[in-house]
């Protein structure tokens, strides 16, 4: 049995109108399957860890966005349940990342005529992600937009990943870079004036920028993109080369790779995982090896 989890609210409302198209093809076609739907923060979580007690599933696929599938994975990562996403948010980071069709029914016949391939994941303090994590301007402007109006105005118009374009010109005039010491494998770096970390376990975040253009999901590693020690000018300029994965060899941007970091400052450090957002003072992220089983179509694959 296939077990749905839907967000009905993702992309202002576009989950809902998917699963209704989804619905009568699942019917049409007398596929056996459950559906549950988010009822709020949190709750997809909830939804899979109960899951997880039905016999039989053979995979949860998630109608929502990068948040959705970030609170599903959390209950369904280190069980032999597969993870699927039909691309239903403002992002679908996750979906570009393994070239999942926007077309809904396409999408769905995608991953039913899937195989199970096992992902790294990583932990980061006491959660996991598994698209990314963005400390300093990008956990602020993650947190920003979470609370903005306009990313609902322009999902609207499904040009919801240009909210973060906008919310990030608007932080950029007052937002402090921050000093803090990053620790990867046991060597550490002092950094001042420090704008963002981003540690990402596929190429893209903020819906299509190609922050870590060879960040891969199954090598073990995780990618970090370090950019510090630039004035406004150039990090304005860096963020508009990041669409294209065009900004890695602009000035005062640094390329890494790690299994364990750590960041430590004396200051609060906005950061989101996935998009969830939080302002610890410290964080240590473990890459998590095969932790998580996904729908997987071989011609997916990143060498295709």
């Amino acid at each position: 049995m296939v077990i749905f989890i839907v967000n009905p609210v993702s992309g202002n409302g576009r989950g809902k109108k998917i699963w209704s198209q989804l619905e009568s093809v699942l019917e049409e076609r007398q596929i056996v399957y459950t559906v549950h739907f988010t009822k709020g923060p949190k709750h997809a979580t909830f939804l899979a860890k109960e899951i997880l007690k039905v016999s039989k599933v053979e995979a949860v696929i998630v109608v929502g966005g990068d948040g959705t599938l970030h609170e599903v994975a959390q209950g369904l990562i280190g069980t032999h349940i597969p993870l699927g996403c039909i691309p239903a948010g403002s992002g679908n980071d996750f979906a570009r990342a393994f070239r999942i069709s926007t077309n809904s029914t396409k999408a769905l016949d995608m991953l039913l005529s899937s195989k199970p391939y096992k992902i790294d994941v990583a932990q980061i303090n006491d959660g996991f992600f598994v698209n990314g994590a963005g400390i300093g301007f990008d956990g602020a402007v993650a947190r920003m937009t979470n609370e903005s109006k306009i990313k609902c105005w322009l999902n609207r118009m499904k040009l919801g990943r240009l909210a973060y374009v906008i919310i990030a010109l608007r932080l950029l005039c007052t937002f402090r870079p921050i000093a803090l010491t990053l620790t990867i494998d046991g060597k550490h770096y002092f950094y001042n004036n420090v704008w963002l970390i981003a540690v990402s376990n596929i190429p893209f975040y903020g819906g299509g920028m190609s922050i870590c253009p060879d960040a891969m999901y199954d090598d073990g590693l995780l990618d970090l993109c370090i950019v510090s020690n630039i004035n406004r000018f150039h990090f304005l300029r860096s963020l508009v080369k990041v669409f294209k994965g065009k900004h890695t060899s602009e000035p005062g941007v640094i390329m890494m790779r790690g299994r364990k970091i750590s960041v430590q400052s004396k200051k609060t450090l906005p950061i989101h995982t996935d998009g969830e957002c939080y302002q610890p003072t410290s964080a240590t992220i473990n890459v998590q090896r095969r932790a998580l089983n996904v729908l997987y179509v071989p011609f997916m694959n990143k060498s295709c």
